[in-house]
C-alpha cells in the first residue's frame, strides 16, 4: 500500500477552498438524498447472479440467530467465504473480475474486509450502512448513476477497485431479513433487490468522490478521459445539474495549486471533496495489514493518484516530496507489489500501470525501482 494513503501518513500545510463550495455541497447533497430515497422505494432490477448478491446468498450463516451469535458467526466465517468467492483478501490474492459495476469489460479487483463493526446499532441505521466502497474508478460523471454496468462505458484499461466489508453487509442483511418478513408472502423482496435498494445506492458517495478527483485530473490536463462515464440516461427523475459551477471551482484550485509550491499531502488537502473534508481524507485507504497477497490491489487503486501528483507538481516535484517520493518507490517493492500488479491486471491495464510507473521514474530522475 503507498504510504501517502495509510492514515498514518503526515500532514502539512492549510487549507484553501473555493467560495462556492459550501453550495455545492448542500446541493449535492439534495440530490445523493433524492436518489436514494428513490432507489430505496424503486429498485432498480439486477440479475440474480450479481456477485454482491452471491456473497449475501452463499454466506454460511443463520438467519434465526439472535444478532450477537449471527455476527459472531459472520465474522469468523469471513475470510474463508471471501477466498471461496475469489475475492482478494490478505491471505489470497483473488480473481479479476469484470462487468459487475462500471462497464461490462472493466477489470475489477473485490477485496473484501472483516474490520470489526458494532452490530447491534445498526438495528436503526442499517439502511444507510456503507458495507461497499469504491476505492477507485475511471469515470467522471456525477449524475449519481447507480454502478452497474448498463450505465456506464467500458474502459478496459481503467481498473475499478471495490471493498466490502462482509461483516457489515451481512448484518446489513440480517436486519433487511426481518423487516422483509413483515411483508406479505409474494410481495417479499429478493437478495438482488436488497443489493439494489440498500447496498448500491449507498454506495455513491464513494463513487462521487473519486469522479470529482477523475473530474480535476481531466480539467488539469492529465488524462483524456471523455467526458461522462454514462452511456443511457441513469434516472426516470431529473437532478439538479451542478456540472459547470464544479467545473469552475475545480479550475481555480489548479490555479492555486499551481501558483504554489506544495507538497503531495498538502495538494490533496486543497482539493474539495463532497462528504470528506478534502481530498486526502477523501482517498486514505481501509486500514488493512499490507500483506503481499493483498498490498497489490490496494497499490493499484491509487497508484494513478501518484502518477497525477507526480504530473502535477512539475519541476517542483522533488523540493517537498522526496521522502515522500522515496517511501513510494519503497512501497511498489515490497511485496513484489509492481510485479503482482502487472501480472494480476488484464493486459491493457497492465499495460496503463507500466506506463505510469514509468512516467513516475523519469520524472523522479530514477532510472528503474
Amino acid at each position: 500500500m503507498i504510504e501517502l494513503f495509510r492514515t498514518s501518513a503526515p500532514m502539512s500545510g492549510g487549507i484553501r477552498m473555493p467560495p462556492t463550495w459550501g453550495y455545492i455541497q448542500r446541493n449535492i447533497k439534495t440530490n445523493f438524498d433524492k436518489v436514494t430515497q428513490y432507489y430505496q422505494e424503486n429498485p432498480i432490477q439486477l440479475r440474480t447472479d450479481h456477485f454482491l448478491a452471491k456473497i449475501v446468498a452463499q454466506y454460511p450463516c443463520n438467519l434465526a440467530n439472535n444478532i450477537t451469535a449471527f455476527y459472531q458467526e459472520v465474522d469468523k466465517a469471513a475470510l474463508s467465504h471471501a477466498q471461496n468467492l475469489g475475492m482478494t483478501t490478505i491471505v489470497s490474492p483473488g480473481k479479476i473480475r469484470s462487468g459487475g459495476f462500471f462497464g461490462y469489460n472493466n477489470p475489477e479487483i473485490i477485496i473484501a474486509s472483516d474490520e470489526m463493526i458494532d452490530a447491534e446499532p445498526m438495528a436503526n441505521t442499517w439502511k444507510k450502512a456503507q458495507a461497499v466502497q469504491v476505492l477507485s474508478h475511471g469515470c467522471d460523471d456525477l449524475q449519481m448513476a447507480v454502478p452497474t454496468p448498463h450505465y456506464y462505458w467500458t474502459r478496459p484499461t481503467q481498473t475499478t477497485v471495490i471493498l466490502v466489508n462482509l461483516p457489515m453487509l451481512m448484518v446489513q442483511y440480517y436486519y433487511f431479513y426481518r423487516e422483509n418478513l413483515k411483508r406479505p408472502e409474494g410481495a417479499r423482496w429478493s437478495i438482488s433487490q436488497f443489493i439494489a435498494a440498500y447496498v448500491l445506492p449507498n454506495t455513491l458517495q464513494s463513487v462521487l468522490e473519486r469522479a470529482l478527483f477523475n473530474r480535476l485530473k481531466r480539467l488539469s490536463g492529465y488524462m483524456p478521459l471523455e467526458q461522462s462515464g454514462l452511456s443511457r440516461k441513469p434516472h426516470p427523475f431529473a437532478l439538479l445539474n451542478f456540472d459547470k459551477a464544479i467545473d469552475s471551482a475545480l479550475l481555480m484550485v489548479l490555479e492555486n495549486i499551481s501558483l504554489a509550491n506544495l507538497g503531495f499531502d498538502t495538494v490533496l488537502k486543497t482539493i474539495p471533496a463532497f462528504t470528506k473534508k478534502h481530498m486526502y481524507e477523501a482517498l486514505i485507504m481501509p486500514d488493512m495489514a499490507p500483506m503481499r497477497q493483498i498490498d497489490w490491489a490496494l497499490t493499484a487503486a491509487r497508484l494513478p493518484d501518484m502518477d497525477w501528483l507526480f504530473y502535477i507538481t512539475g519541476n517542483e516535484l522533488k523540493q517537498k516530496n522526496q521522502r515522500i517520493i522515496n517511501d513510494f518507490f519503497v512501497d511498489l517493492n515490497r511485496n513484489d507489489c509492481y510485479e503482482l500488479m502487472v501480472r494480476n491486471l488484464p493486459q491493457a491495464a497492465s499495460s496503463i500501470t507500466r506506463i505510469q510507473v514509468q512516467s513516475m521514474l523519469e520524472r523522479a530522475d530514477r532510472k528503474e525501482l
